[in-house]
């Protein structure tokens, strides 16, 4: 089975794991989460064969920068902006094939404030009440991200 670990260097200002959020917890007051800008969620997880549904990285704002390290597809999706990939610039909105180690960075957001990263195949981290959505305000996460401290594992 490949794998392809992402480890974050800079969450930016704020960014998080999205998937469908959780259905059926509002009446025990707990939000529904998911991602800000849905059709950018389906568009990113179709670029790199991923079921619509499938969890992905919503970052908001600029300053979001992760390595990757293993062999598959990414994609990036959502607000327009001046993404780096090993230094070189890269488009939105397409398929890019990775191999051995790679280092992405967000400088600057234009049209928008939130981008989505997908990666082929599912993503191996923790759930609270059946997603992987932060709940911010009550301080419930199925996850931490932040410098140094946050990494997903995606299994083809």
């Amino acid at each position: 089975m490949k794998t392809i670990e992402l480890s974050v260097l800079n969450p930016g200002i704020y960014s998080t794991i999205q998937d469908e959020g959780r259905k059926d917890w509002a009446s025990y007051g707990v939000p529904f989460g998911g991602p800000f800008d849905k059709t950018s969620k389906c568009l990113v997880n179709w670029l790199v064969g991923n079921s619509k549904d499938a969890p992905i990285i919503e970052c908001t704002g600029p300053g979001f920068e992760f390595v990757t390290e293993g062999e598959g597809t990414l994609a990036i999706s959502g607000a327009e902006g001046d993404w780096f990939m090993n230094d070189q610039p890269i488009d939105i909105n397409e398929s890019i094939s990775l191999s051995g180690q790679n280092h992405f960075k967000l400088k600057a957001l234009y049209h928008g404030y939130r981008s989505y990263i997908g990666i082929q195949g599912s993503m191996d981290m923790p759930q609270w009440l059946g997603s992987m959505c932060p709940v911010s305000y009550t301080h419930l996460r199925a996850h931490e991200t932040g410098s140094g401290i946050s990494y997903a594992v995606f299994c083809l």
